[in-house]
């Protein structure tokens, strides 16, 4: 059970860094995006 614990518990982390890790680029595009929103929102 504790194994199975571990393993689990393992994995999670490895999802969560491979999360962030593919967040990073995502932010980045969003940020850009947002800030093209907000320059050409006055013309919606």
């Amino acid at each position: 059970m504790t194994h199975l614990r571990a393993y689990l518990y393992f994995r999670e982390i490895g999802f969560i860094h491979q999360i962030k890790r593919n967040f990073i680029p995502l932010q980045r595009a969003l940020s850009v995006n947002t800030d093209i929103f907000l320059k050409y929102k006055k013309y919606f």
